[in-house]
């Protein structure tokens, strides 16, 4: 949808300039013809502008991979059906040969010009707009890539901790193999869509929490009908949450405000500047967190706030 709205907003300034320089100069030379020459000039303009639209929505598309190609297939046939609009205009302004002859050239050579400005612009406009798509795809794709992989390192504690209650408490392994195979279908869940809810990613850091021995996270009991309409990236918060935990050995305490303009959700007891996991996390969530959040850190607590 953007990209579209971007076309046509694009196209409508064309038009606009198209329409305009050329009418500007004839008022500076000749402002007694402004009235008479301005109604067939719009009539030009958009049936130029209805070629260009249609050559680059079936030609340049089609063979864009060939720009030096394109640009002279473009360039040609825009050129060929302006000729007969640009013939008429100048028998309707000009009714003596020799002058008819030379507006005629002149209306042309300004035409190409329009052509080749155009062209040009559209190939640049086409080449950004691959570019920015295939990055967008890159993007979704590495981060479904990272949301699908489990840390080696808790999974390694969780087999170990479940053999080591394995042969002391038969209730509690039974209990983290349930947790570590409702983490990994979880995982699974959100690695095909775009956003989770918020309470799901709790309920994940609950799950890791109970599996990992490097520190307790404490999640301070929250209204759910506050975080029912919350949504936010696939495995967001738990990486947040995971990457902290393994950082330091002290309790995490998360904590959740809300108001009519904004949601936070903070942790505390985060004793030193989390750089790395903050710089790591604007790398993974980048339309998240470029358009959307902030992670700031101060008096030892990490600040998730969203807007």
């Amino acid at each position: 949808m953007t990209r579209m709205t971007d076309y046509w907003l694009a196209q409508a300034v064309i038009f606009l300039l198209v329409c305009t320089f050329p009418l500007i100069s004839l008022a500076v030379v000749e402002p007694s013809k402004i009235f008479i020459y301005t109604h067939d000039w719009v009539i030009y303009v958009s049936i130029c502008l209805a070629c260009w639209h249609f050559v680059a929505r079936t030609i340049i598309k089609k063979i864009a991979h060939r720009h030096i190609v394109s640009f002279f297939v473009a360039l040609t046939l825009t050129s060929l059906a302006a000729t007969a609009p640009l013939y008429l205009l100048s028998l309707i302004w000009e009714t003596d040969n020799k002058s008819q002859s030379s507006l005629f050239g002149s209306l042309f050579g300004l035409n190409i010009l329009l052509n080749i400005i155009w062209v040009i612009g559209y190939r640049l406009a086409l080449s950004a707009r691959e570019r920015g798509r295939l990055e967008s795809q890159y993007q979704e794709m590495n981060l479904k890539l990272l949301t699908q992989q489990i840390q080696p390192q808790l999974l390694y504690q969780s087999l170990d901790k479940i053999e080591q209650l394995m042969d002391t408490d038969r209730d509690a392994a039974c209990d983290s193999i349930t947790d570590l195979a409702e983490l990994l279908r979880y995982k699974l869940k959100a690695s095909k869509q775009d956003e989770v809810h918020l309470k799901d990613e709790l309920n994940a850091v609950h799950f890791m929490q109970h599996l990992a021995d490097a520190g307790d996270i404490f999640i301070e009991e929250i209204d759910e009908q506050l975080i029912a309409d919350i949504e936010v990236p696939p495995l967001c918060i738990y990486h947040l949450c995971y990457l902290l935990n393994r950082k330091i050995d002290q309790p995490l305490h998360v904590k959740f405000a809300r108001d009519q303009h904004q949601w936070s959700l903070s942790i505390s007891g985060v004793y030193s500047y989390p750089r790395v996991i903050k710089r790591k996390l604007s790398k993974q969530y980048p339309q998240f967190f470029n358009q959307h959040a902030l992670l700031d850190y101060s008096d030892n607590t990490v600040v998730l706030t969203v807007r």
